[in-house]
């Protein structure tokens, strides 16, 4: 059976993953062939939930793959997941694990700034002996991005 440090060990381990731009073997190795990705953020000024991003790991793929083309900072991201709760259904196949997440990105001097905040919001499949990404929702407090936001959080 996979235990809580199991599965918080395979978060960490997804963003280490994000963090060295390995995003391949983000998708290939952690995620479902099904997975689906999201962004989304909720609007006190329309007080409504938006969806900035909701792809399929293909989309999802295509995207990382356009990284080298797009306008973004130079320098690092850096994720910092904490899990929350984690809650393992009775037929022990799939699990909802939440967890804080803090996005900080450090320029070419060296100097750090926090990028964005919020939860993952993550379905697992727990059918195989490591668990596997079927959705994540990244659910950010923070609103206003700027470059880098066509990279996964």
């Amino acid at each position: 059976m996979i235990t809580r440090d199991a599965v918080a060990e395979f978060i960490y381990g997804s963003c280490m993953l994000l963090d060295e731009e390995r995003y391949d073997d983000w998708l290939d190795g952690l995620c479902h062939p099904d997975f689906q990705y999201s962004i989304t953020a909720y609007s006190t000024e329309i007080k409504k939930r938006m969806t900035w991003l909701d792809h399929g790991c293909d989309a999802l793929r295509e995207m990382c793959r356009m990284i080298p083309e797009h306008l973004s900072y130079g320098g690092r991201f850096h994720r910092h997941a904490t899990l929350y709760s984690l809650s393992i259904a009775e037929d022990v196949r799939t699990a909802e694990a939440t967890s804080s997440l803090v996005v900080i990105h450090t320029d070419l001097e060296g100097e750090s700034k926090f990028y964005a905040t919020g939860r993952y919001n993550d379905t697992l499949d727990l059918s195989r002996q490591e668990p596997r990404f079927l959705t994540r929702n990244v659910d950010l407090d923070t609103r206003v991005l700027a470059f880098g936001s066509h990279r996964p959080l």
